[in-house]
């Protein structure tokens, strides 16, 4: 396999192909994965909720979120400009905020009960400081929603695999890391975390055809990390 891409910090995306694809896309609540509703449904969606959504693409997660749940203080980030430009234009009649950032990089001195990030700490290389940011800000009592790719083995993926951003199946376009983790990783990650619960939900698929990897099949699942209260 070719090493010919190595990630060493999170990729500012230039692609208008995210914009595109999310301003189409999961935009409502059915449009998600089963495994991701299916968590997002463990959550208790009371009045007054605050959601952080980090990799919120064109916002869609926020109008999903209004639409099953009556979300109304949902906050997007995201690193491409034109999917946060798109995001203003399709929630404008919603109370949301937007901020084109890295994660990384956001200063707040809020906290959210709810923060989901679906399909981002695992297409930017520096995902574990990812988790753990996204962890200090959420509220105690507080949920963390992520999904994830994992597999039995891991051999520097990191290094040697990587995805092309077109969401048409082809091996052309900007390119991302495609981060795999084992199993173990992740019940170690919510030890680390010093979470009170883990849950998932998910299933077994083969890897996009825009990916280049050695792993022939991967569990594709949305993790549940709660915060203790205290």
């Amino acid at each position: 396999m070719s090493d010919k891409f190595s990630f060493n910090k999170n990729i500012t995306y230039k692609t208008n192909k995210l914009a595109k694809f999310f301003s189409n896309n999961r935009l409502t609540f059915d449009d998600f994965y089963k495994s991701e509703k299916v968590m997002l449904e463990t959550i208790d969606w009371f009045e007054n909720i605050s959601v952080l959504d980090v990799g919120c693409g064109c916002g869609g997660l926020g109008k999903a979120l209004n639409e099953k749940f009556n979300v109304l203080s949902y906050t997007g980030i995201d690193i491409n400009e034109q999917s946060i430009n798109q995001a203003f234009i399709l929630n404008n009649n919603l109370p949301f905020s937007f901020l084109q950032c890295d994660i990384l990089e956001f200063k707040t001195r809020n906290l959210f009960d709810v923060v989901v990030s679906f399909s981002c700490v695992d297409w930017n290389a520096e995902t574990l400081p990812m988790i753990r940011k996204c962890w200090k800000l959420i509220k105690p009592g507080g949920h963390f929603l992520a999904t994830f790719r994992l597999a039995d083995q891991i051999k520097k993926e990191a290094h040697s695999s990587y995805q092309h951003i077109n969401f048409v199946g082809e091996k052309n376009g900007e390119v991302a890391p495609y981060v795999v983790f084992s199993y173990s990783d992740i019940f170690k990650m919510g030890h680390d975390l010093g979470c009170e619960d883990i849950s998932l939900n998910g299933y077994f698929n083969v890897p996009s055809s825009s990916a280049v990897t050695h792993h022939k099949e991967l569990f594709f699942c949305c993790v549940s990390y709660k915060k203790p209260r205290r």
